[in-house]
């Protein structure tokens, strides 16, 4: 109840205490019947005139004819006419008449000054006009508000600022109102009308913030004496803050900031300094703060780095959909990514003097971080349009990782010579470890190039799936191929490996003396050692409906999933596209592992063939080592084999030191080489390396999370509208009393059902899952990337998927394309 209703009830109720029947008379109708019925007291009986005096009377007859005498509020909305047909009433009681204009001096004395009661009392006709004024104060103009439909002064001026309502204003006459509201509310010397106004009124603000953050600006941009006190400065931040959080005003926003930054001259005015770390005032900050970030990048300060990308990543030149977010979503991920290379690098220094054992269990705590880092580094970089000004950063950044694998591989070779006894579980034993147990129905899956760090990032996604995750190291059986790694998880592989050359010089392998040469061989060698088994390809389970994979699963009590998705990603040489291909095969694995569990797999069992090196650049003719001669199979990072020549730039070991049986040798480089053969020059494996030999063994036991209790979920794209290649929305959870979060992931999909956009940045993203999280009630926005062009007049409607179940949870208005949009 607003102070001025309070007022009024306090002052009516005295009246009804003192006298019991009061008519009030409001021949002005200031206040109308549902107000005054609304402060009569909670003790009093109400009646009102609605145009019929002798209605009036019969009402109230039994009331005041009655032995007590009542309680009673008689509102009046009218003059008394000479022949007063409540006369006696009013003898008996009393009347009351209150104008609005008194109310306010009355209500508000040492509140308002007498001079903006005066401008209210003149201006507003109705109690409800005169309460529209008060939260604005001394500011607002009430015909302003009642001509722009908004009270509030922030809301008032993003009517003025950010909305169409020119036409409003004309038609009003009402600039020069809008001028002094701007004035009074914010400050400056607000001058013209329609843009021109704005962009003035614009300038003041961005100066106000930049001057509160930084203190007194240069003099040729600095604010002046007077023109902005202490209640309009925060009254104007808070103004932008609002802006800038609107989704819908967005791209107005946007428009006067990049005018504004240009009419003042702010590129070479303004300097980085670090307490505009938080602002997002202009884009020129991103400029200046990228700059900062690199300094403290090269001088090796990663936390104060990190910290600052961390801040601008949640700027709206970064996060919005509005133009400069296509370069600065990407390019502060890509610093982020940088950033967290270099640290990885710095806080994991290659052990020396150690043996090959200790370096692999080194590599399995915490060395795998820098190829992790070093692989979301180049992803995020393959995302660039241009390096710009981190082109310097990258090739320092890159050098450092290439001199840490070097050193790496360097002592890893010198220690092997040594022998290879790391005390880590061996390949070979994967199956009768993890699998040959039989617990309930298990789905033992293969993954072809699933290195060690890929394993932690599958089993942090699959824990946001199934409550039971474990990851466990082994050691891959040499030479690190895929016919090799293969076998050795198969049953009776730990009774012994062996390799061999068949006629035509190329290796055979033998699991327990058996020949090993095809898929259908290993399928085959599974079968005997479970009887029913069912055998999938991993895109298969995506083909086929839950009940479909049920009913083909039947009684099997093991079923098997391939993937060479991986693999044959890098294979392609194709990197650039193969870094973010290998993020999408780890949610196609994620949402396998669900669809299987909801067909009755109870286990999984999730191993890999062998890991690699994966690089920054291919490796040039200087680190190419000829061929051995020889007779044997010669591989990128290995030969297998009899006889050849060894130089120093090669180590040789016989198989069975590796306890395969055979009389065959492995050649291996050292170092970071390979030999001369054709295929892919940056993703390579098959030698001896922590990357190649240091494998994941991942077990799961199969519990989806339980579908949420409640709470709803909306999702919106800003303004209903796609204007670029980046955009923005919004999606919101209502948390209910059960669940107060849940994990989504959102897909964008035009009317013929392509997949058109991704998330690139939000509030809740994680980057490297794909999906958000969703908490409290605040709308959390989110950054779109357009992935395919589209046209004028097409429709792209965004989806939220509960992210362990894939259940629809919310689906958008489709959002109109306003113009052919290209994708580079």
């Amino acid at each position: 109840m607003s102070k001025l209703r309070e007022y009024l009830a306090r002052t009516l109720k005295k009246k009804v205490d003192g006298h019991g029947i009061v008519v009030w008379v409001d021949d002005h109708r200031e206040y109308g019947a549902e107000v005054a019925r609304s402060l009569c007291p909670s003790d009093a009986l109400f009646a009102a005139w609605d145009g019929s005096w002798y209605a009036l009377r019969r009402e109230i007859e039994p009331l005041i004819t009655s032995a007590e005498p009542p309680r009673l509020v008689i509102y009046q909305p009218t003059k008394t006419p000479k022949e007063d047909p409540l006369a006696e009433v009013r003898d008996a009681g009393t009347e009351w008449k209150v104008r609005l204009a008194t109310l306010l001096k009355d209500a508000l004395k040492g509140e308002l000054s007498p001079a903006r009661l005066d401008e209210i009392a003149r201006q507003a006709r109705t109690l409800d006009e005169a309460e529209a004024a008060l939260p604005a104060g001394e500011i607002v103009e009430v015909p302003l508000q009642a001509a722009l439909r908004a009270s509030e002064p922030i809301e008032l001026a993003l009517r003025i600022l950010a909305d169409s309502t020119d036409g409003v204003l004309d038609a009003d006459n009402r600039w020069d109102d809008a001028r002094r509201f701007l004035q009074r509310a914010f400050g400056g010397e607000p001058r013209g009308t329609g843009d021109a106004l704005r962009n003035a009124v614009f300038r003041h603000l961005v100066l106000v913030e930049l001057e509160e953050a930084l203190g007194p600006l240069p003099e040729n941009l600095g604010l002046g004496p007077g023109l902005a006190d202490r209640e309009q400065r925060r009254r104007a931040r808070e103004l932008l803050a609002r802006w800038r959080r609107d989704l819908d005003r967005l791209s107005t926003y946007r428009d006067l900031a990049v005018r504004a930054e240009g009419d003042l001259g702010l590129n070479g005015a303004l300097e980085w300094d670090d307490r505009v770390a938080d602002l997002d005032t202009v884009p020129l900050l991103e400029e200046l703060a990228l700059g900062r970030a690199v300094a403290l990048l090269q001088r090796g300060d990663f936390q104060a780095a990190g910290e600052l990308a961390r801040k601008r990543k949640q700027s709206l030149w970064v996060r919005a959909s509005v133009p400069e977010a296509r370069e600065w979503q990407p390019r502060w991920h890509a610093v982020e990514s940088l950033i967290r290379l270099a640290s990885n690098l710095s806080a994991n220094p290659v052990p020396r003097n150690v043996s090959a054992g200790e370096i692999l269990r080194w590599y399995a705590t915490s060395g795998w971080l820098v190829d992790q880092a070093h692989r979301h580094c180049e992803a995020a970089l393959s995302d660039l349009r241009d390096y710009g000004h981190l082109d310097g950063p990258i090739v320092e950044v890159r050098r450092a990782y290439e001199r840490w694998l070097e050193a790496l591989l360097d002592r890893f070779a010198e220690a092997m010579e040594q022998g290879l006894d790391s005390g880590l579980p061996r390949q070979s034993e994967v199956h009768k470890t993890y699998v040959a147990p039989g617990e309930g129905v298990t789905a033992y899956i293969w993954v072809d190039a699933l290195r060690y760090e890929l394993g932690h990032e599958l089993a942090e996604a699959l824990r946001g799936t199934h409550s039971e995750v474990e990851i466990s190291v082994a050691v891959a059986t040499p030479p690190t191929i895929t016919p090799v790694g293969m076998a050795s998880l198969l049953p009776r592989a730990e009774r012994g490996l062996g390799l061999s050359l068949s006629s035509k010089g190329e290796v055979e392998v033998f699991v327990d003396g058996l020949p090993v040469r095809t898929v259908q061989d290993r399928v085959n060698l599974v079968r005997a050692a479970h009887g029913q088994v069912v055998d999938f390809v991993l895109t298969e389970l995506f083909d086929k409906s839950e009940n479909a994979l049920r009913k083909q699963i039947g009684s099997a009590r093991l079923v098997i999933v391939r993937s060479q998705e991986i693999d044959e990603a890098f294979e392609s040489d194709h990197t650039a596209a193969a870094w973010r291909y290998v993020k999408e095969i780890r949610e196609l694995l994620v949402r396998a592992t669900a669809r299987l569990a909801a067909a009755g797999v109870e286990r999984f069992v999730i191993a890999s063939d062998h890991g690699f090196l994966i690089l920054s650049r291919p490796l040039g003719p200087e680190r190419t080592i000829e061929p051995l001669g020889g007779e044997g199979e010669l591989h990128r990072r290995c030969w297998v084999g009899r006889g050849g020549t060894t130089s120093p730039s090669v180590m040789r070991f016989a198989l069975a030191d590796f306890e395969v049986a055979g009389d065959l040798d492995l050649v291996v480089p050292r170092g970071l080489a390979m030999f001369g053969v054709a295929g892919a020059r940056r993703f390579l494996h098959g030698g001896l390396s922590p990357q190649e030999l240091v494998v994941p063994v991942i077990v799961v036991r199969a519990h989806l999370a339980a579908p949420a209790a409640g709470g709803k979920v909306t999702v919106r794209v800003a303004g209903d509208r796609i204007t670029t290649g980046v955009f923005s929305a919004s999606v919101q959870f209502e948390a209910d009393l059960f669940t107060t979060e849940r994990h989504v992931r959102v897909s964008a999909r035009d009317g013929r059902g392509r997949e058109v956009a991704k998330v690139v940045a939000g509030e809740g993203y994680d980057d490297q899952n794909g999906f958000i999280r969703l908490r409290g009630a605040k709308p959390q926005v989110l950054t779109f990337r357009l992935t395919e062009s589209l046209t004028k007049g097409d429709r792209v409607t965004l989806h939220v998927y509960e992210s362990d179940t894939d259940r629809l949870l919310a689906k958008a208005r489709p959002a109109e394309v306003v113009t052919d949009v290209g994708v580079d």
